[in-house]
């Protein structure tokens, strides 16, 4: 082996190394603790009259889930809901997981965004209210 490619070799491996300890372990997979049996309230407004709510749009773009409205942590474990009507809950994941924002959907008084975890390991995809997604720079 040459010593340029032995070189390349451990600089390789010392850059998988500092990658690997940069990735909080956390967020590679969902909470194990259950979903819970009552949806909780927002800590926010949510729509009034679901009827006047907007028709789910593309997105397509890269987004964080926060856990956080202006700036206060509210919480760890940010839900995701099975529609803006939050009838059920179909997932968690962490707040500070990357996701792909595949739907908005603008309504009155509360946006939502569909989203798919990235880097998740089962997936969770769900409908997120918009206070928890902050975007990734164009």
């Amino acid at each position: 082996m040459s010593r340029t490619l032995f070189l390349l070799s451990i600089v390789t491996l010392v850059l998988a190394a500092a990658f690997a300890l940069a990735a909080p372990p956390a967020l590679a997979s969902p909470p194990d603790t259950p979903l819970p049996a009552a949806i909780p309230p927002l800590p926010f407004a949510d729509n009034p009259d679901p009827s006047l709510c907007g028709i789910p749009q593309p997105d397509g773009r890269g987004g964080v889930l926060t856990g956080t409205v202006t700036g206060m942590a509210l919480q760890d474990v940010v839900y995701l809901y099975d529609s803006h009507l939050r009838n059920r809950i179909a997932g968690q994941l962490y707040a500070g997981t990357p996701v792909d924002v595949l739907l908005r959907q603008e309504n009155p008084t509360l946006n939502y965004y569909f989203v798919r975890s990235i880097g998740v390991v089962p997936a969770q995809s769900g409908w997120v209210p918009a206070p928890f997604v902050t975007f990734e720079p164009a």
